[in-house]
C-alpha cells in the first residue's frame, strides 16, 4: 500500500499541489490524469525524489518514507520513467542498462562478460530490437523510449512511475507495454500512468484520479468515468467535440516528392495538395520521421529523387534553404529540437524571421518584434505572463504552441509536422487541432506524423501507411480508419482486418 497524506508543493508564490491525499494499494494500475499544469509531473517528481516535498507523509507498506534524492526512491523501490529520457547517448544499450550495476571481477573492474549476457537476455525477454552494443544516440526516440522502460522495470520495483511513457511510441508499440504493465501489476506492483491519450488511460487502469489546478478532482473507476464527465473534470468546462472538421484540398499541388530515396526510404512519391493535411502513419520506426527531415533538408542530402514547391524543383542543401523555399518543420522533441529553454517567449517566438524584425544595420526593431510577439500570444491563448519569461517556465502545452507559432511565423507553404500534440494535454490537443485545420484553410499543405492512429483518421484527408522505409498503402474516405492503419501497418493484406485481439497476439 502506497499512501501519501496531506502533500504540498509550491514554486515562489506559485502553489502546483495542494493537500494531495491518496492511498493506492498493491495490484494496482493508477492512471492519472488533468491538464498540463495540474500537477501530475510534480507528484511524480515528488515521487521519484526529484523534487521534495514542502510537506506531507509518504508511506509504502507502512513504513514511512522519506524522500529526499532519487537515490532515496530507489533504496524504497521506488523507479521512474519520466517524459524527459535520462539515457546517456554516448552510451551503448549494455551500458544505459545497467549503469548502476556493481557486477565487477576479481580485480574490482567492470565483468563485460556478465553484463553482456544479462543485456542480451532482457534484451530478448522484452523484445526489444536493438543490440547490446548499439549506440543509444542511433535509436529513433521510440525505441529509446522502450529501453528507458526496459530498464525500470527489469528492476522489478514496488511502485513503478510511468509519466507519459506512450507519447512517442506507436500503436504496436503501446500494446507491447499494456502487456508489460500487466505483468508489473500481476506481481504486485503498483504502477501510476499517466498519459493525454484517454483511451490508453482506461485500457491500462483499474482507476483513475483526476488532478485540476494543483489538487485531486476525484479518484473514479477507470470503465465507469466517460471520457466527457473527465474532460469536464479536468478542464471545470464540457467540451462538444474534440476534433475541427476536415480541411478541403484544391486541385493545386504545393508539394511534389518523386522516387525520394537513401539509407532509410525506400522510393516514396507523392503529391500534396494546397490545403490538404496528408497524414504519415505506421509502427515507429518505419522512415516516417527521416521523411519529413529529408524533405526540410535536415539529414544526409537523399540519393535520389526531386522535390518540387508549387511546380518549381528545388535542390536543398540545408534547413535555411528549406526555409527559404517555403517550408517550416515542427520537430517532435520541442525541448532538445525545438526551444531554448532558457531563453524567453518572445526569443523563442521570433527566432525564425529575426532577419525580418532587424533594421539596415542590424538593431532589432523591438516595436515590430514586440508586436509580433503580442500577436501571436493572444491569438494562440499563450497563458503564463510576460513575454520575457523564460519558456522553460511554461508547461508543456503552452511550449507547443510557441513552437508552432514560431514557424507559422516564416508563412510557409508546405507545413512539416512530427508528432506535435505529443505529450500535451486534451485542451491544449483541441487547440492545436484547431489551429492545424486554420492553417490548412488557409492554404498552406501539411504533411503530418502522428504516434496516435486517431488523429490522422480524424483530421487528415489522406493517410499513408509506412512499413520499412516505403509506402505500403494509402487510406482516404471510408477506408481511413483506425484499425486500417493498424493493420496495415502490422504487414496485413487486402484479404482481411484484424482487430485489436488479433495484434496483442502477434506481439
Amino acid at each position: 500500500m502506497l499512501k501519501l497524506q496531506g502533500i504540498e508543493k509550491s514554486f515562489g508564490s506559485n502553489k502546483v499541489l495542494e493537500n494531495i491525499s491518496l492511498d493506492v494499494p498493491g495490484h494496482t494500475v493508477l492512471g492519472l490524469v488533468g491538464e498540463n499544469g495540474a500537477g501530475k509531473s510534480t507528484l511524480m517528481k515528488i515521487l521519484g525524489g526529484v523534487q521534495r516535498a514542502d510537506s506531507g507523509i509518504i508511506t509504502l507498506d507502512d513504513e514511512h518514507v522519506d524522500i529526499k534524492a532519487p537515490r532515496d526512491s530507489l533504496r524504497h523501490g521506488i523507479v521512474s520513467v519520466f517524459q524527459e529520457l535520462t539515457l546517456i547517448n554516448q552510451l551503448s544499450v549494455e551500458d544505459n542498462l545497467f549503469l548502476l550495476d556493481k557486477t565487477v571481477t576479481k580485480w574490482r573492474t567492470i565483468d563485460r562478460k556478465v553484463r553482456r549476457r544479462k543485456a542480451e537476455q532482457i534484451i530478448e525477454k522484452f523484445k526489444l530490437s536493438m543490440g547490446a552494443q548499439e549506440k543509444v544516440h542511433d535509436l529513433s526516440l521510440g525505441k529509446k523510449q522502450m529501453l528507458e522502460i526496459v530498464r525500470a522495470i527489469s528492476q522489478r520495483p514496488k511502485v513503478l512511475l510511468l509519466d507519459e511513457p506512450t507519447s512517442s511510441l506507436g500503436q504496436h508499440e503501446v500494446e507491447w507495454l499494456i502487456q508489460l504493465v500487466q505483468a508489473a501489476r500481476e506481481a504486485g506492483s503498483i504502477v501510476w500512468f499517466v498519459s493525454h491519450r484517454w483511451e490508453e488511460v482506461t485500457e491500462f487502469s483499474d482507476s483513475i484520479v483526476v488532478m485540476r489546478n494543483g489538487r485531486l478532482v476525484g479518484q473514479y473507476e477507470s470503465r465507469q468515468l466517460a471520457q466527457s464527465e473527465a474532460v469536464r473534470l479536468m478542464t471545470g468546462h464540457s467540451v462538444k467535440s474534440t476534433y475541427p472538421d476536415k480541411s478541403t484540398p484544391s486541385d493545386r499541388v504545393v508539394l511534389e516528392v518523386t522516387h525520394f530515396k537513401n539509407r532509410k526510404l525506400n522510393d516514396i512519391s507523392f503529391e500534396l495538395h494546397s490545403g490538404e493535411i496528408l497524414g504519415l502513419g505506421g509502427l515507429v520506426g518505419h522512415g516516417q520521421d527521416s521523411l519529413l527531415r529529408t524533405i526540410f533538408a535536415d539529414v544526409t542530402a537523399k540519393s535520389a529523387g526531386t522535390l518540387k514547391v508549387e511546380g518549381t524543383e528545388v535542390h536543398l542543401k540545408s534547413p535555411s534553404e528549406a526555409i527559404t523555399a517555403g517550408i517550416a518543420y515542427v520537430p517532435e522533441d520541442r525541448k532538445t529540437e525545438g526551444l531554448f529553454l532558457y531563453k524567453d517567449i518572445g526569443f523563442n517566438m521570433t527566432f525564425s524571421i529575426l532577419k525580418k524584425v532587424v533594421n539596415h544595420v542590424g538593431f532589432i526593431r523591438k516595436g515590430m518584434e514586440n508586436e509580433i510577439i503580442n500577436e501571436g500570444m493572444e491569438r494562440l491563448s499563450i497563458r503564463g505572463g510576460s513575454s520575457m519569461k523564460s519558456i522553460n517556465h511554461l508547461s508543456g502545452g503552452n511550449q507547443q504552441k510557441i513552437l508552432i507559432q514560431k514557424w507559422l511565423l516564416t508563412k510557409p507553404r508546405v507545413l512539416l509536422l512530427n508528432d506535435v500534440t505529443r505529450g500535451v494535454d486534451i485542451g491544449t490537443k483541441m487547440e492545436i487541432y484547431n489551429i492545424i485545420h486554420d492553417v490548412a484553410k488557409s492554404g498552406v499543405g501539411i504533411l503530418m506524423y502522428s504516434t496516435d492512429a486517431s488523429e490522422l483518421v480524424h483530421l487528415c484527408n489522406r493517410v499513408f501507411v509506412m512499413v520499412r522505409g516505403g509506402f505500403i498503402k494509402c487510406l482516404e474516405n471510408k477506408e481511413l480508419s483506425e484499425d486500417m492503419i493498424v493493420h496495415y501497418a502490422i504487414g496485413g493484406t487486402e484479404s482481411g482486418i484484424q482487430g485489436r485481439e488479433g495484434n496483442v497476439a502477434q506481439i
